[in-house]
């Protein structure tokens, strides 16, 4: 039976040689940290569907998308359906990027420009032919041969994105659910009317709460609560905001709700998650600190 890495690194995570991760939904369910690093990283869906909350903006991910990460994006994935969700994320260092970039004269190098990431749906051949790559490479132990494969995969996976134009394809959705996703990522803040969303998009709440369900595995209460949630995250680590304020400023009015919320989330309280995110920080200047003598 094939062995699976179920592992989640922390903010400020770094490594120095490529690793390979196949990632299930159990470890979504475990660790949701939005979270930046000091490496690049392909992830690539294989089966099942899921948000990836990116740079303050969403993305829908399901089978066959293929995003490249850089390092200074700040995402996280919601898997919202956590039955079947396989995906695949293999990670390179900043010097690994370097010489692939130097190979390919400077195509890589043109994917890191873009506000979000490059995100695309491969072809259902690409698919199959990555994931079996992929399973080969993530049983092989390092070696020479192991190092060439692996470069030319990220080759590969670069000429699929630069050729793609960075078009990011859609997964199926309702134009109307796409719209509703757009606006509620910006007025995620304001008090939600339901009867009234649904009325501004032509349909009845019934049809939205139905689709709510069908498309994203969650109630639009659930959903709105997780952009609140990331929101609050990103200002936890990033202000010295008091808690409350935070809780306040990303539209939850009830402070108990709000650590309730955020608690089912991260799997610790909003206190706990600052604390812990100062700690990984003072550990990654920490490392970069003793390369650097």
């Amino acid at each position: 039976m094939e062995k699976y890495l179920l592992e989640f690194y922390e903010p400020g995570h770094s490594i120095e040689n490529t690793e390979i991760l196949v990632q299930h939904a159990e470890i979504f369910r475990r660790n949701l940290h939005c979270h930046t690093h000091d490496f690049y990283e392909f992830t690539m869906v294989e089966e099942g569907d899921a948000i990836h909350f990116v740079n303050d903006h969403y993305c829908r991910v399901g089978r066959g998308s293929l995003t490249f990460v850089r390092a200074s994006d700040c995402h996280c994935f919601t898997v919202f359906n956590t039955e079947k969700f396989t995906m695949f994320n293999i990670r390179l260092s900043a010097g690994e990027f370097a010489e692939i970039d130097e190979f390919m004269r400077g195509i890589p190098g043109e994917l890191t420009t873009p506000e979000l990431p490059v995100s695309i749906r491969i072809p259902e051949t690409s698919l199959t032919r990555y994931a079996s790559t992929i399973r080969e490479l993530h049983r092989m132990s390092p070696s020479p041969r192991r190092g060439v494969e692996l470069k030319i995969l990220f080759c590969d996976m670069f000429m699929e994105l630069y050729k793609s134009g960075a078009e990011r394809k859609d997964a199926g959705f309702p134009a109307w659910l796409d719209a509703m996703l757009e606006r509620l990522a910006v007025e995620y803040d304001q008090e939600i009317d339901p009867a009234g969303l649904a009325r501004s998009s032509g349909i009845s709440r019934e049809h939205m709460c139905r689709s709510f369900r069908r498309y994203l595995g969650v109630s639009l209460t659930q959903y709105v609560n997780s952009l609140r949630t990331y929101r609050a995250a990103w200002l936890l680590r990033n202000t010295d905001r008091e808690i409350a304020d935070v809780g306040c400023e990303v539209g939850f009015n009830n402070l108990g709700y709000f650590y309730k919320e955020f608690t089912k989330s991260f799997n610790m309280a909003p206190g706990e998650y600052r604390k812990a995110t100062i700690r990984n920080c003072a550990g990654r200047i920490n490392s970069v600190q003793k390369r650097a003598k």
